[in-house]
């Protein structure tokens, strides 16, 4: 298995626990190529988070997500978050 593939994938599960542990339903999206990794859902704080796991975040990428979370939230507060 690629080892960077392995190290993200490592680095998703520890964010999944951590998430649960605050009391968020997570999801994680196995092997995705999409813009998200992880959807987390708070049912008590009507909140959504769609989470792209990176090992570093340029201006591009971080402009990209923030146009996306814009677009995104509505009803819910939804948080597109960037975690490295």
């Amino acid at each position: 298995m690629n080892k960077n593939y392995v190290k993200g994938r490592n680095k998703e599960y520890r964010i999944k626990r951590k998430l649960e542990e605050e009391g968020y339903y997570v999801i994680r999206s196995a092997g995705s190529h999409s813009f998200f990794d992880l959807v987390a859902i708070n049912k008590e704080k009507k909140e959504i988070l769609l989470i792209q796991v990176k090992t570093r975040i340029d201006k591009k990428t971080e402009e990209l997500y923030k146009n996306l979370e814009k677009e995104f939230n509505g009803s819910y507060n939804v948080k597109v978050v960037l975690m490295s």
